[in-house]
Formats: structure tokens, C-alpha cells, sequence
């Protein structure tokens, strides 16, 4: 019985090394460079793209009786708040957005996701 796991370790060992050295020995294509990669990979300063998110409301509900939030924000609400952290504008724009801020002493309290609600 140790014979026949000896020969099949020994077997695979032996497969797996030959199909390195093929995997190794295959020629990798090297891409041309393009004629004007800088313009092209740096977008301009005053480009900014719309974010647009739409969805469905029925008549007669409201944004908190939704059972999702709906808010709207602009960029201009964002700059208004004068804080240069997200979760701090959002928060204070959207009531339905919430980043609570946990007292774990562990070192976790870096991490906070946002919650829609509360």
C-alpha cells in the first residue's frame, strides 16, 4: 500500500513539474505601445461625469415610507458642507444615511459601512 501512494505521489510530482516547464516555455505577445498613451490615459481636469441612479416611487408614499431610501444630493449640497470627509456630508445632507461611529477598542473601529435607516 505505501508502494502504490509512493509511485502515485512520485507520478504526480513528475506531471506536475512537465506541465510547469511547458507553461513556462510559452511566448507571451507583447502589446505595441500606443501612439499617445499620456493624452489618452489622463483625463481632463474639467470633465466630470453625471452620476444617475433612477428607479420607481408610487403616488401617495413618501421618501421615508419607501422601502428603500430615496434621496437626491448634488454636487453643489456636497461643496456647501465644507467638510472634506464623505461620510460627514452625507450624513448631514441625507438623514438616511447613517455612518455610525462604534467604540470598539480592538482596532475595527476604522472600518464603518454605511447604513441606510439607521
Amino acid at each position: 500500500m505505501t508502494t502504490y501512494r509512493t509511485a502515485l505521489a512520485i507520478a504526480a510530482s513528475s506531471l506536475t513539474l512537465a506541465s510547469a516547464q511547458a507553461a513556462a516555455a510559452q511566448q507571451v505577445p507583447v502589446p505595441a505601445p500606443a501612439a499617445d498613451s499620456s493624452a489618452a490615459a489622463a483625463p481632463l481636469a474639467d470633465e466630470q461625469d453625471d452620476i444617475i441612479v433612477t428607479g420607481t416611487r408610487t403616488a401617495g408614499r413618501s421618501r421615508l415610507d419607501s422601502a428603500s431610501p430615496v434621496d437626491v444630493l448634488s454636487g453643489a449640497s456636497l461643496q456647501r458642507q465644507g467638510t472634506t470627509e464623505l461620510a460627514t456630508a452625507l450624513s448631514a445632507i441625507a438623514p438616511s444615511i447613517d455612518f455610525p461611529r462604534p467604540s470598539a477598542t480592538d482596532g475595527t473601529d476604522a472600518i464603518r459601512p454605511a447604513t441606510l435607516r439607521g
